[in-house]
């Protein structure tokens, strides 16, 4: 199973729990993004984020890691407030692809 099938199976899931059912139907998943982190996530970055040389060698020496996955799903059907319609999600997933932590709505 490919990274975006398992992703899309982890939103599915998630979207089950918000309908109760499988009383929604999926309209189009989008192509599964990696979350990276940032320099800023560095364990030092708080204790030093006011001094200007230690951050730039944070800069410098900082390596990005995959933290989690997010896949964004259009689907119709009831959200998390029980609304029925057309509803835009971003969806979650951690970096082991192994659980959805959630969604949050895109309203426009």
């Amino acid at each position: 199973m490919s990274k975006q099938q398992k992703a899309e199976y982890l939103v599915t899931k998630f979207l089950d729990s918000l309908n109760k059912s499988t009383n929604y139907q999926i309209v189009a998943f989008e192509h599964l993004d990696t979350i990276f982190s940032t320099y800023s996530d560095e364990r030092d970055f708080e204790k030093y984020k006011n001094d200007s040389l230690k951050v730039d060698s944070i800069q410098r020496h900082f390596k990005h890691k995959i933290t989690g996955w997010s896949l964004y799903v259009i689907y119709q059907g009831r959200n998390s407030v029980g609304v029925l319609g057309k509803h835009v999600y971003v969806c979650g997933i951690d970096k082991e692809l192994s659980k959805c932590f959630g969604g949050n709505e895109i309203v426009n």
